[in-house]
């Protein structure tokens, strides 16, 4: 009648399971559409789309054709390990009378050959609780030592143990090889003992020492301001007295002087306060960060239009 067995396959696996379809979240028409869709991308080559479209078919109608149809996809993709579960899936479906039985049985038998094998096993975990996932895919104690049905190329094995760093394993296969790999934990953890006093990373105190040094160096830059800025004052003192009376009467030059002045009390005072904080913090900073003990001296003279600061210490 112009059919292959496949969409006929799937016509009785419909029309067998109608009764069973009209339960709750299936939906037949709609898996007939993705079905023949699916049919549709097989037939150009676009086994990703087809594949897909007969699994959401599936999905809403459960059939033997279907399955038939999906596993005929996965193997031309191939995704053969789950191509030989899906014709097992099928064969499952099938009674003893089904007249696909034989070519579906044939299909897997032919595919059991190709479908690669990996057999795992695990050894020094010292009883500790351990997880083993090949292609995060969490494997039970029950499946170490078995033939693994897996796909072709490369898979990742990772063992992930209480007390020990996680180990990773990369295994490659080909069509119908078979390979053992015995997985193992990485090496063991040390813990910290409680209530042991962890020695205090050199970092730290490193990076405290630094921000001294810089402290150092703006309270410094301070202190020469407040120093310059001093200077100014007394040669702008010196001008108010040279070209002012005792009435306090000046020229131009007395009066510009002592605006001047008058304009740089404030900055000069701001600039020995910051001077005197930052060498200060500076100084504990520094020696905070140092196991040997230290003796300092800071000391601040006034002197001719300022002050003069002095930093003294043994390290």
């Amino acid at each position: 009648m112009g059919c292959g067995w496949l969409r006929c396959a799937v016509c009785i696996g419909v029309l067998g399971s109608a009764t069973v379809a009209l339960g709750a979240g299936r939906d037949p028409a709609a898996a007939q559409v993705l079905f023949e869709e699916g049919r549709d991308a097989l037939q150009r080559g676009q086994l990703d789309v087809a594949c897909m479209k007969f699994r959401e078919s599936e999905r809403l109608d459960p059939g033997v054709g279907t399955l038939m149809n999906l596993a005929d996809c996965e193997e031309k993709a191939g995704r053969l390990a789950s191509a030989w579960q899906t014709w097992r899936e099928a064969i499952d479906m099938m009674g003893q009378s089904d007249e696909r039985l034989s070519y579906a049985r044939g299909r897997l038998s032919a595919l059991d050959k190709r479908v690669p094998r990996l057999v795992i096993t695990i050894a020094g975990t010292d009883g500790d609780e351990t997880h083993v996932l090949r292609d995060d895919v969490e494997l039970g104690s029950a499946t170490f030592g078995s033939p693994l049905p897996v796909e072709p190329g490369t898979h990742t094995l990772r063992v992930i143990a209480r007390g020990h760093a996680e180990k990773q394993t990369t295994v490659t296969l080909a069509e119908g090889e078979r390979k053992s790999v015995e997985v193992k934990p990485g090496p063991r953890v040390v813990s910290p003992v409680v209530g042991a006093a962890a020695p205090a990373p050199t970092t730290v105190s490193r990076s405290t020492r630094t921000w001294g040094w810089i402290s150092i160096g703006a309270g410094t830059a301070a202190f020469a301001g407040a120093v310059t800025t001093g200077l100014i004052m007394a040669g702008n003192k010196n001008t108010v007295e040279e070209h002012c009376d005792q009435d306090r009467t000046c020229d131009a030059a007395g009066y510009d002087a002592a605006r001047a002045g008058q304009k740089l009390l404030i900055p000069n005072v701001v600039l020995w306060g910051l001077g005197a904080t930052g060498v200060g913090v500076a100084a504990y900073l520094v020696l905070s960060s140092r196991e040997a003990k230290a003796t300092t001296a800071l000391t601040v003279r006034p002197a001719n239009g300022g002050g003069l600061v002095t930093y003294e210490g043994r390290f």
